[in-house]
């Protein structure tokens, strides 16, 4: 049998040709006997090209693509992905050396099964992020991709165990897999530099493999998971199979019995004394880390507090110096005391927000309290635009808005003035201790506020200047504040025009909204999105990513409601305290909780207006009002909040 060498006949047939363009003419019988040779040659070289990299990773991410069934990325997953060494048109791929190194296809609402082997022609690939999909199938098999180092598939539908290829990816350093359908075994990792695991919300079963980077993650990573068992869960594990040994009765010489007897009583001496030591451990432990808590927090009010002795220092120097407008200036209508009355008065401070720290001062004796708010990064204005913003700030007058008193602009320090809030904010109020002592904040309280703060952000967005002004840029639950009767007061609005630019996209919450993750835009729909995020913190009673203060880890309410709702649990989204006494209000709970999912849609042009939003929140307020005086009487808590 003939073996035909292609590379050898290209050769040749290029050489032929060449003599041949030298003829005049060619010879037509050389070029019949020519195009046969040519012929096998291509063939062979298109055979050569299937096992190209670019050619194989454009048809495993077109494979992917099919399974997605996503339009968005038909018109973008065109060519070869990583056709320049470092860039590519591809929607969400990484290209690194020519080659595909990243996949980040997150929020897209992707639907599909991914087939296991799907990643398996993506050799060099270290990065995969699909979160927040309503993808399925079972895990896909990493025993190809080598170098994988960050893995997210949360807040999907994938099905099945968990794929013992993880064991291979020594450079595995982030696993992401909570809020899916995954079962069985937790595979024994043991990656070293594994630093971020979460298999939360699983249907995962059995003990917790005992290997030092599993043992090294809270409870928090495995929550959620009913069928685990083995530290960090409280749920002692069981020998499966071993039998219960059955109890004889024999007759033994006293002496055996006696010796029987004392081992027994020793063996639980020894136990007791152990569960004491451990018990004392662990008190000094918990004990030792609230002492280092206690000590940081008393270092940042000292640090406060004396940042505060240094500014009301220079405030009193600028005064004494009579420097350009050192002085109080009050919105209409306020006053009643100068900046000796500050200068004098007691101090206290409140905490840290976005834009500067808050003190409470006690004026007259202690007979008012105002919070002064030091701004911090303000943008540099001179004195009269300063004065121009904050005059406009202080014209916009609402009775669910935090009026503001007054302020003092100088060189060194810029002074807002508030009335004092004496029932605090309302993310404390929904999170705050919840012990014997609290009066439980039931569903007429947070719809009155759900209704208090509508109205005041529909007031900003009729106000604001401009099509494209975000009126309020920062709700949050921690700047909505409960006044007399627990009035709702929406404070810190407008303060973005005050604050350097590189400051706000850092720390508004409109910031962190899908729009300008995805578009790097914001709009007066990414409040109507802040807004709907307030009310599933409000509804559900858990802590928002979105709002969650330094050190608190919060949850993606957002994606968790609506798996609730897609997979018909929605009666477990509601915060139990509103149950109480309350009962019929859950269709009205509903109701809300639909307007907090339709104000934050994924996609701006999808969500209400303002006063659209507004006039749902009161319909569902009027509805209620048929049951105010019935719930009232049978619940004594309502009345006291």
């Amino acid at each position: 049998e003939t073996q035909v060498d292609f590379p050898s006949n290209l050769s040749m047939a290029s050489t032929i040709m060449k003599q041949c363009s030298q003829m005049h003419p060619p010879h037509p019988t050389i070029l019949l006997l020519l195009l046969p040779l040519l012929l096998v040659s291509t063939a062979a070289d298109d055979s050569s090209n299937e096992a190209w990299p670019p050619v194989v990773e454009r048809d495993a991410l077109t494979a992917l693509r099919k399974a997605f069934g996503s339009r968005r990325l038909r018109r973008s997953w065109a060519g070869f992905p990583c056709a320049l060494p470092e860039q590519t048109t591809w929607y969400g791929i990484g290209c690194a050396g020519g080659r595909v190194a990243s996949i980040a296809l997150e929020g897209l609402g992707l639907t599909g099964k991914v087939a296991p082997d799907a990643l398996a022609n993506l050799t060099v690939l270290s990065s995969l992020s699909l979160r927040n999909n309503s993808l399925s199938g079972i895990m896909m098999d990493f025993s190809f991709n080598p170098s994988m180092a960050a893995i997210d598939l949360s807040d999907n539908m994938f099905t099945g165990s968990i794929s013992g290829s993880l064991l291979q990816l020594r450079h595995l350093n982030s696993l992401q897999l909570q809020h899916n359908n995954f079962a069985g075994a937790i595979p024994p990792l043991t990656q070293d530099n594994l630093t971020d695991f979460n298999v939360s919300y699983n249907s995962l079963t059995g003990e917790i493999p005992a290997t030092p980077v599993l043992l090294s993650f809270g409870i928090s990573s495995y929550q959620g998971n009913p069928g685990l068992c083995g530290h960090p869960t409280n749920t002692r594990c069981l020998i499966s199979g071993e039998p219960v040994p059955p109890v004889v009765v024999e007759h033994k010489k006293s002496d055996v019995s006696t010796k029987s007897f004392l081992l027994m009583v020793f063996i639980a001496i020894d136990v007791v004394i152990l569960v004491v030591f451990l018990a004392l451990l662990y008190t000094n432990l918990k004990l030792l880390k609230a002492t280092k808590e206690a000590r940081k927090r008393s270092n940042g009010v000292a640090e406060e507090m004396e940042a505060w002795s240094k500014s009301m220092q220079s405030v009193e120097r600028s005064a004494e110096a009579g420097e350009g407008r050192s002085r109080l200036a009050f919105m209409e209508g306020e006053g009643g005391f100068d900046i000796r009355d500050l200068l004098t008065s007691s101090a206290e401070n409140l905490g840290r927000g976005s834009f500067g720290s808050c003190y409470k001062t006690m004026l007259d004796g202690g007979g008012q309290a105002v919070v002064v708010k030091r701004l911090m990064d303000v943008r540099p204005l001179t004195s009269d635009e300063f004065e121009k913003t904050v005059r406009l700030l202080g014209s916009r007058r609402h009775p669910n808005l935090l009026p503001l008193l007054g302020f003092y602009h100088s060189r060194e320090d810029k002074l807002l003035l508030y009335n004092f809030a004496r029932h605090g904010n309302l993310f404390d109020r929904i999170h705050g201790e919840r012990g014997g002592n609290r009066v439980p904040f039931r569903w007429n309280s947070r719809l009155q506020v759900a209704q208090g703060v509508a109205r005041a952000m529909q007031f900003l967005h009729l106000n604001a200047e401009g099509a494209d002004a975000v009126p309020h840029g920062n709700l949050k639950p921690s700047n909505v504040l409960l006044g007399e009767n627990h009035v709702a007061l929406v404070s810190d609005y407008g303060l973005a025009d005050l604050i350097a630019t590189s400051v706000t996209v850092q720390r508004l919450v409109v910031y962190k909204s899908p729009e300008y993750q995805h578009r790097r835009s914001v709009s007066r729909k990414s409040d109507v999105w802040s807004y709907g995020c307030l009310l599933l913190e409000l509804i559900t009673g858990r802590v928002s990513d979105q709002s969650a203060p330094r050190g608190v880890r919060g949850l993606e309410l957002n994606t968790w409601v609506r798996r609730a709702v897609r997979e018909e649990w929605t009666g477990e989204v509601f915060d139990l305290e509103l149950a109480g006494g309350q009962r019929r209000a859950t269709q009205e709970m509903v109701k809300l909780l639909q307007v907090a999912i339709r104000c934050c849609e994924l996609v701006p042009e999808k969500r209400p207006e303002m006063g659209e939003v507004l006039q749902e929140v009161e319909g569902i307020m009027a509805e209620n009002s048929d049951d105010d005086e019935e719930d009232n009487s049978s619940d004594p808590s309502i009345i006291e909040d």
